[in-house]
């Protein structure tokens, strides 16, 4: 909660089950991710980001 007072005036939570124990018992398919995959994740958006400027920069 010390995040969010840092970025916003009022947090409203719509649902919490009771009783509440984690975010990940709001989903019904939820499934860890390893390093590889964020590694591979950030490197597609990095050449992502990167096509795209290069587009822009042809036009």
């Amino acid at each position: 909660m010390r995040y969010f007072s840092q970025i916003a005036d009022e947090v409203i939570a719509l649902f919490t089950p009771y009783p509440f124990y984690a975010v990940v018992d709001a989903y019904e398919r939820w499934y860890d991710v390893d390093d590889e995959e964020v590694l591979q994740i950030l490197n597609n958006l990095k050449n992502y980001i990167k096509n795209d400027k290069n587009k822009k920069n042809d036009a």
